[in-house]
C-alpha cells in the first residue's frame, strides 16, 4: 500500500509540476503579449 501511495504522490506532484510549466511557458506568455484579452485566453485554456 505505501508504494500505491508514494506513486500516487509522485503522479501529483509531477502534475503540479507540469501545470506550472504551462502557465509560464504558454499562459503568461499570451497574456503579456496582449494578442489575446483576458477573456479570450480564459475561453482558451478553461476546463
Amino acid at each position: 500500500h505505501i508504494s500505491a501511495i508514494q506513486e500516487l504522490i509522485e503522479t501529483e506532484q509531477r502534475y503540479i509540476s507540469d501545470l506550472h510549466i504551462f502557465a509560464n511557458e504558454f499562459i503568461k506568455p499570451l497574456s503579456n503579449s496582449r494578442i489575446l484579452n483576458d477573456y479570450e485566453i480564459e475561453q482558451l485554456f478553461s476546463d
